[in-house]
């Protein structure tokens, strides 16, 4: 941070430092300075998608969940096809209550990815969770699948599939999944339920940057 207010005093209304800013504060977790850095950068760089996700991400975070659909709109005007965008704004959708604006950003999200050969598990995981929450369990099973695909070792990907296939009454199956990694599942869902949000919501502010 120090360094950060050095090269402020150089160069105030270069955005860059501004963002530095912003993802120093999310590091010490102070979101409405974070928010303000944002805000102060993308208002010297408009035409920055990055930005505009960011703060979209940051909004999110915050459970300002209509501001964040409005910024992920500005980030995808910028550039359409910002997959971890569409994402945000499924998980947004979902915290808004909207299914089916949820259910088509998931898709588009997991569309560009695979496009992208993008090996980002998280979208599919949380849109298989979305999709077995919501009473679809043989649509999160191939998104499990695939997630698993690409990280074997995902705690929450193995923890969602085991309570999936106890979902779907596949026991034995279920019983194969590595205890260590249903534990260590089980531990980030009981953490994000503490304090009182989402899986999403918790992973989201803890993988920012």
């Amino acid at each position: 941070m120090i360094l950060v207010s050095k090269a402020y005093r150089l160069a105030p209304n270069d955005w860059r430092i501004h963002q530095l800013f912003a993802l120093n504060y999310i590091s010490f977790d102070m979101l409405e300075a974070a928010k303000l850095s944002l805000q102060r950068a993308i208002s010297l760089n408009a035409k920055n998608a990055e930005l505009h996700y960011q703060l979209a991400r940051l909004y999110f975070t915050l459970g300002s969940f209509v501001d964040s659909i409005e910024e992920s709109k500005q980030a995808l005007a910028l550039r359409p096809d910002y997959a971890e965008v569409y994402h945000n704004l499924a998980l947004s959708y979902e915290g808004n209550g909207n299914v089916d604006a949820a259910i088509q950003n998931f898709e588009k999200a997991v569309e560009l990815n695979r496009k992208n050969k993008s090996k980002d598990e998280w979208p599919l995981i949380d849109f298989a969770t979305y999709q077995r929450m919501g009473g679809k369990p043989d649509a999160a099973l191939p998104l499990l699948e695939e997630a698993l695909a690409i990280n074997p070792n995902s705690s929450k990907a193995n923890y969602e599939m085991g309570e999936l296939l106890r979902d779907l009454k596949k026991y034995e199956d279920a019983k194969k999944i590595p205890p260590n990694l249903l534990r260590l599942g089980s531990l980030q869902r009981a953490s994000s339920v503490r304090v009182g949000v989402s899986d999403a919501h918790h992973r989201r502010h803890a993988r920012f940057a």
